[in-house]
């Protein structure tokens, strides 16, 4: 039977068309997926298809509208929605919904991994059928169904049977004996006697089951009917469905003026508020169920970090006491971790600042995992991934200056520095810019004393300002350089003799790359939308790659000869084979702006930089596997500004990375979190009449933690992550 008192129930209703609105569950329900986190994205699907939903997903809400724009109208019947999105949010995606004639009597179910008050007051404010906290639950995911039925069910009209009294009141939604939805008709409650509770601690849910069925058949539940039978909600607001208790809303007198209110003006009545207050009291009830099945797992995962330590932790009560005695028992779980033999780094300590300002972030993570393990049958009690996040965070939680050098005239706008990079063993690090100047440093000069006031060792003028640079990983002082004429030079900085001059491309070159396993060959990337591949001994190019667009980026794979990844003007980055290059081996779309740097981390990750202010990794992309047509990023990170121009990029094999931003500033990630690490502002900043300065390049080292960044005023500083 239905939850909830049952007086005046009225006489059953038939529904004035078949087949009749009965029986539905999840099977009968396609569940679009709105998230821009893809482990998000993964986990909430497996748990609705776990429940025999049919779910479609979409990266952004972007992707989303167009779905719901492009697929005919009965094809999805709800839309469960993350509300922290970039570009269009949940609330924007819910805002859109409600003005579309054909998609304003869908359900929407907004989620999220914070659960605050005014997220969840928003979420309700705007519309929105539920609020659910991050993972979503395999109870919550079952019972979704229940806002389809209810929305069909409250907008459809309905004929009174033969001999009955018809009634205006709408349908009402739950559930039988069996877990199975029903329909009922609903007459006004009882208005409460003053001063009683009873209607507060109770919803008003008064209803009967019904079914199209003979005279003297006792009421059950009717067929099953599919959603695509079930008429729309009309558009029209006054025609909207109404949740169950608004009968009572409207029957209910109106509220006494309040002292000093205008006569005339809208009122609330008594039934207004007694429904506001049973949908608050429902979302309280919701968000304390979720907070302390969470709270459960912590509590779970807290004893067994507590055992695995080794030692006795602080009981309720003892915490304040103790604050300062020990970790958290998640820290000391690292801390245990990374005190086996061979680990190193650094730890994390009680109050830490890193681990207070990343907590929002962590706690994602933490569910995120234990919804994963929850998926996989596993024991959440297994803290091995949390705490490899953890160490994560820690390994480059600081960048720390270690020198600043000043090239040009005061930081002045013809010293922009365009390129920064170390050479293959570290002894030294070159710069160029619009200076036309290439100037090289002492590497290990400056570590030695980095107060002293550093010049460089070498200098070497060239006949046009500078876009790029690449050093020979195989024979030291072997330095190329690209310049805006599209002219490319290869210089020996032990000498500073001129080697070569290559020059075919039509405009500027963006980049220039030497190839890691052969020493004797390089790419150039160009604005004339050419790759050109050369060899060292050769003043003409060897091959050509004709790409869709401007070619901003260009770099070799590291453990393959063959391949090459080109970030082009056009939103997209390619990867292609050089023994075939006709087309490409793989298309990598997701970027909604030019495609500015691509950078290898590792043999098989490549990571993405485009002027939509975000970073991309793709999972060996081009490998055999490789769908030439369209890859899905595997991650985006975001957290920097840039929608102008290069600021640079950066990566490691290890997993770290480095980009640069247009608020002169650096920051750092790890490949495995999805926030930034650490985040440096560069000195040299803004000066009167001149522009904002702005990050322009960043270097990283590969045999230690240093890392070069440069900006639009000339300075260079060298940086330590810690």
């Amino acid at each position: 039977m239905l939850l909830g008192s049952v007086p005046s129930l009225t006489t059953h209703h038939a529904l004035e068309e078949t087949p009749m609105l009965g029986r539905l569950g999840p099977q009968d329900v396609n569940v679009l997926v709105v998230d821009d986190d893809d482990t998000s994205r993964t986990i909430v699907s497996a748990v609705l298809r776990g429940c025999s939903y049919r779910v479609r997903t979409a990266g952004s809400g972007a992707e989303a509208i167009e779905l719901l724009q492009n697929e005919a109208p009965d094809t999805f019947h709800l839309v469960l929605s993350d509300v922290r999105m970039p570009e269009i949010t949940g609330l924007d995606l819910l805002s859109f919904m409600q003005q579309d004639a054909t998609l304003c009597s869908m359900p929407v179910i907004l989620m999220s991994g914070m659960e605050t008050e005014g997220l969840v007051h928003a979420a309700v404010a705007s519309g929105a059928d539920e609020y659910l906290s991050k993972p979503v639950t395999r109870k919550e995911a079952a019972l979704m169904w229940q806002h389809v039925l209810r929305r069909r069910a409250g907008g459809r009209p309905r004929v009174p049977s033969q001999g009955t009294a018809s009634s205006s009141l709408p349908s009402a939604v739950g559930l039988d004996a069996s877990g199975n939805g029903v329909v009922s008709s609903v007459s006004p409650p009882q208005e409460p006697a003053a001063g009683s509770t009873q209607g507060l601690l109770a919803d008003p849910l008064p209803s009967t089951v019904f079914k199209y069925c003979d005279a003297g058949q006792h009421p059950t539940l009717g067929a099953a009917a599919s959603l695509s039978s079930i008429p729309r909600r009309p558009s029209d607001a006054s025609q909207a469905m109404v949740d169950v208790g608004s009968a009572a809303a409207r029957a209910a007198p109106p509220l006494p003026f309040a002292a000093g209110a205008r006569r005339g003006a809208p009122t609330a009545t008594k039934g207004d508020v007694l429904e506001v207050l049973c949908a608050l009291r429902r979302t309280q009830r919701a968000a304390a169920g979720r907070l302390r099945r969470r709270l459960e797992t912590v509590a779970r995962d807290l004893e067994a970090a507590k055992e695995e330590a080794g030692r006795r932790w602080p009981q309720a009560g003892e915490e304040d006491a103790m604050q300062t005695a020990a970790p958290p028992a998640k820290r000391r779980a690292v801390q245990a971790s990374d005190a086996r033999p061979g680990a190193g780094g650094d730890r994390v300590v009680p109050g830490s600042e890193i681990v207070d300002q990343a907590m929002e972030q962590l706690q994602d993570l933490y569910f995120q995992d234990v919804a994963k393990a929850d998926i996989a049958g596993s024991h959440s009690e297994d803290l091995s991934k949390f705490a490899q996040d953890l160490a994560e965070l820690t390994r480059c939680s600081n960048l720390e200056p270690v020198a600043t050098l000043n090239s040009g005239h005061l930081g002045g706008t013809a010293e922009v520095i365009c390129a920064a990079a170390f050479d293959a063993y570290e002894e030294h690090f070159a710069s160029v810019g619009v200076s036309r100047v290439i100037r090289v440093y002492d590497f290990h000069a400056l570590l030695a004393n980095p107060s002293a006031l550093q010049y460089p060792i070498l200098q070497l003028h060239t006949r046009s300002r500078l876009s790029s640079l690449s050093w020979n990983s195989y024979l030291p002082g072997r330095l190329l350089t690209a310049d805006f004429d599209g002219g490319v030079q290869l210089w020996d900085v032990g000498t500073g003799a001129d080697l070569n001059f290559f020059e075919e491309h039509s405009r500027r070159v963006w980049s220039v790359d030497f190839s890691r396993t052969d020493p004797s060959r390089f790419a150039t990337a160009g604005d004339d939308a050419c790759v050109r591949l050369w060899s060292t001994g050769d003043e003409t190019s060897v091959a050509t790659i004709n790409v869709p667009a401007p070619a901003c980026c260009i770099e070799h794979r590291p453990d393959d000869n063959t391949q090459i990844a080109v970030g082009c003007a056009d939103e997209r980055a390619y990867i292609y084979d050089l023994r075939a290059t006709q087309a490409p081996l793989a298309v990598l779309r997701g970027a909604s702006r030019a495609v500015s740097y691509v950078r290898w981390s590792g043999p098989d990750r490549l990571l993405a930089a485009s002027t939509d202010s975000a970073v991309r990794l793709w999972q060996d992309p081009g490998g055999a596997g490789a769908d030439a047509a369209a890859q899905r990023p595997a991650a985006v990170y975001r957290g920097h500004a840039n929608q102008r121009g290069f600021v640079g990029l950066d990566a490691r094999p290890d997993g770290r990375f480095v980009v640069g931003s247009e608020t002169n500033a650096v920051y750092a990630f790890s490949r495995g979190l999805p926030f930034h690490t650490a985040c440096h502002s560069l000195e040299g900043g803004d000066a009167p009449g001149q522009r904002t300065a702005f990050t322009t390049s960043v270097a990283l080292a590969r045999r230690s933690r240093h890392c070069l960044v440069a900006n639009s005023r000339g300075v260079l500083q060298v940086l330590l992550q810690s």
